[in-house]
């Protein structure tokens, strides 16, 4: 929900100040990073645990788990906006969107020893 409200303000704002789409990017680019980061990192934490039963454990898949699902919320949000079916530059951002959440979900996925739960 507060996705599609930041992207409803941004494409807002962006029509009305003439500025096609330099604000969207930086914010979706930002938010995109900040949950890339998220996931790198309890990926990384997985592998340096040596007690895979612990709580600690519990904790990084949770985290992981919530980064996954805000990944795919940007994705499915970005392919159903009104953004999204406007100006070709609009659509070059959307596809970049798109392919970024795609290859960290695979980055997941791939990952033998990440198992969410």
């Amino acid at each position: 929900m507060l996705h599609r409200k930041l992207i409803e303000f941004c494409v807002a704002d962006s029509a009305e100040h003439g500025n096609n789409s330099s604000h969207l990017r930086a914010i979706l680019g930002t938010c995109l990073n900040v949950i890339a980061d998220l996931i790198k990192d309890c990926i990384k934490g997985i592998h340096l645990l040596e007690n895979k039963r612990s709580d600690l454990l519990k904790l990084l898949q949770l985290k992981l788990s919530f980064s996954i699902e805000q990944m795919m919320l940007f994705a499915k949000l970005v392919y159903e906006s009104v953004y999204g079916r406007q100006a070709e530059d609009s659509n070059t951002t959307c596809l970049a969107v798109l392919k970024y959440c795609s290859k960290y979900i695979q980055t997941v996925l791939k990952d033998s020893n990440v198992q969410v739960s």
